[in-house]
Protein backbone atom coordinates (compact mmCIF):
# COMPACT_ATOMS: atom_id res chain seq x y z
CA UNK A 1 0.00 0.00 0.00
CA UNK A 2 1.33 3.06 -0.93
CA UNK A 3 2.26 5.41 2.17
CA UNK A 4 0.83 3.13 4.21
CA UNK A 5 4.07 4.19 6.94
CA UNK A 6 2.98 7.81 6.45
CA UNK A 7 -0.45 6.39 9.26
CA UNK A 8 -0.14 5.39 13.15
CA UNK A 9 0.62 1.77 13.26
CA UNK A 10 -2.20 -0.45 14.73
CA UNK A 11 -1.75 -0.60 18.81
CA UNK A 12 -1.40 2.92 18.67
CA UNK A 13 -4.84 4.07 19.70
CA UNK A 14 -5.57 6.51 22.19
CA UNK A 15 -9.12 8.26 22.18
CA UNK A 16 -7.69 11.75 23.51
CA UNK A 17 -6.34 12.23 20.02
CA UNK A 18 -2.86 12.18 20.76
CA UNK A 19 -0.37 9.49 20.35
CA UNK A 20 3.15 9.44 22.58
CA UNK A 21 6.92 9.52 21.04
CA UNK A 22 9.75 7.86 22.77
CA UNK A 23 12.52 10.26 21.76
CA UNK A 24 16.32 9.08 22.16
CA UNK A 25 18.21 11.18 20.25
CA UNK A 26 17.37 14.62 18.36
CA UNK A 27 14.02 13.82 19.75
CA UNK A 28 15.35 14.34 23.44
CA UNK A 29 15.85 18.28 22.60
CA UNK A 30 12.17 19.61 22.82
CA UNK A 31 13.01 22.78 20.55
CA UNK A 32 14.15 20.10 17.61
CA UNK A 33 10.97 17.60 18.36
CA UNK A 34 9.09 21.23 18.04
CA UNK A 35 10.00 22.04 14.66
CA UNK A 36 8.35 19.10 13.15
CA UNK A 37 5.54 18.97 15.86
CA UNK A 38 4.70 22.12 17.41
CA UNK A 39 1.74 21.18 19.11
CA UNK A 40 3.45 18.91 21.27
CA UNK A 41 2.70 18.24 25.38
CA UNK A 42 4.06 16.95 28.25
CA UNK A 43 7.40 16.43 27.70
CA UNK A 44 9.19 13.88 30.49
CA UNK A 45 11.27 11.53 30.72
CA UNK A 46 10.69 7.85 30.58
CA UNK A 47 12.25 4.22 30.47
CA UNK A 48 12.27 1.02 28.12
CA UNK A 49 12.90 -2.45 28.92
CA UNK A 50 15.32 -4.38 26.70
CA UNK A 51 16.45 -1.29 23.95
CA UNK A 52 19.65 -0.01 23.96
CA UNK A 53 20.44 3.05 21.44
CA UNK A 54 23.29 2.22 18.69
CA UNK A 55 25.24 4.55 16.83
CA UNK A 56 24.61 2.78 13.21
CA UNK A 57 23.49 5.15 10.57
CA UNK A 58 24.93 8.13 8.50
CA UNK A 59 22.19 10.79 8.35
CA UNK A 60 22.61 12.32 4.65
CA UNK A 61 20.64 15.22 5.57
CA UNK A 62 22.20 16.10 9.23
CA UNK A 63 25.12 16.40 6.61
CA UNK A 64 23.63 18.31 4.34
CA UNK A 65 22.40 20.70 7.25
CA UNK A 66 25.79 21.11 8.61
CA UNK A 67 24.73 19.17 12.46
CA UNK A 68 26.91 16.65 11.70
CA UNK A 69 30.96 16.50 10.61
CA UNK A 70 33.47 14.46 10.44
CA UNK A 71 34.29 12.47 12.82
CA UNK A 72 30.77 12.87 13.92
CA UNK A 73 28.46 11.46 10.63
CA UNK A 74 26.69 8.83 13.01
CA UNK A 75 23.34 9.08 13.94
CA UNK A 76 21.66 6.48 16.56
CA UNK A 77 18.65 3.73 16.20
CA UNK A 78 16.97 1.89 19.01
CA UNK A 79 17.81 -1.86 18.73
CA UNK A 80 16.42 -4.75 20.89
CA UNK A 81 18.97 -6.18 23.58
CA UNK A 82 18.35 -8.27 26.48
CA UNK A 83 18.76 -6.97 29.64
CA UNK A 84 19.12 -3.25 28.58
CA UNK A 85 17.53 -0.30 29.80
CA UNK A 86 17.01 2.75 27.71
CA UNK A 87 16.67 6.21 29.13
CA UNK A 88 14.33 8.01 27.04
CA UNK A 89 12.18 11.40 26.98
CA UNK A 90 8.61 11.24 26.46
CA UNK A 91 5.91 13.69 24.48
CA UNK A 92 2.11 13.53 23.11
CA UNK A 93 1.76 14.73 19.83
CA UNK A 94 -1.70 15.28 18.14
CA UNK A 95 -2.51 12.49 15.66
CA UNK A 96 -2.39 15.13 12.82
CA UNK A 97 0.84 15.58 13.23
CA UNK A 98 1.94 12.05 12.73
CA UNK A 99 2.50 12.20 9.00
CA UNK A 100 5.11 15.18 9.95
CA UNK A 101 7.14 12.77 12.48
CA UNK A 102 6.88 9.89 10.27
CA UNK A 103 8.69 11.88 7.30
CA UNK A 104 11.35 13.38 9.78
CA UNK A 105 12.07 9.52 10.93
CA UNK A 106 11.60 8.13 7.51
CA UNK A 107 14.84 5.75 8.09
CA UNK A 108 13.60 4.22 11.02
CA UNK A 109 11.09 1.66 12.08
CA UNK A 110 8.10 3.23 14.00
CA UNK A 111 7.06 0.64 16.71
CA UNK A 112 4.97 0.50 19.48
CA UNK A 113 6.61 0.05 22.38
CA UNK A 114 5.71 -0.16 26.38
CA UNK A 115 7.76 2.70 28.34
CA UNK A 116 7.65 3.18 31.97
CA UNK A 117 7.25 7.21 32.86
CA UNK A 118 10.47 8.04 35.34
CA UNK A 119 10.05 8.55 38.85
CA UNK A 120 10.22 12.34 38.67
CA UNK A 121 7.28 12.75 36.17
CA UNK A 122 4.07 13.42 37.68
CA UNK A 123 1.51 10.66 38.25
CA UNK A 124 3.90 8.25 36.35
CA UNK A 125 2.69 5.57 34.35
CA UNK A 126 3.03 2.57 32.15
CA UNK A 127 2.07 3.20 28.60
CA UNK A 128 3.05 2.52 24.88
CA UNK A 129 4.12 5.08 22.59
CA UNK A 130 6.36 4.98 19.33
CA UNK A 131 9.91 4.22 19.45
CA UNK A 132 12.05 4.55 16.28
CA UNK A 133 14.15 1.35 15.44
CA UNK A 134 16.94 0.11 13.50
CA UNK A 135 15.84 -1.42 9.70
CA UNK A 136 17.47 -3.95 7.81
CA UNK A 137 18.67 -2.85 4.54
CA UNK A 138 16.76 -5.01 3.33
CA UNK A 139 13.72 -4.36 5.62
CA UNK A 140 14.35 -0.52 4.74
CA UNK A 141 14.25 -1.31 0.79
CA UNK A 142 10.80 -3.05 1.43
CA UNK A 143 9.20 -1.48 3.51
CA UNK A 144 9.63 2.40 2.39
CA UNK A 145 11.96 1.82 -1.30
CA UNK A 146 9.13 -0.31 -2.89
CA UNK A 147 6.04 1.03 -0.81
CA UNK A 148 6.40 4.20 -2.49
Amino acid sequence: MVGAWLSPPEGLVNPNGYFTVIGFGSLVDPKSAAETMPNLRNFRTGIVQNFCRVFNLVSIINIKRGFAQEPYLATCTAVRRDDSTLLVCLFDVPFSEYEAFARREVRLRHEVIEFNEANDSPGHRLGKGILCTAFSDEEYFVQRCQAD
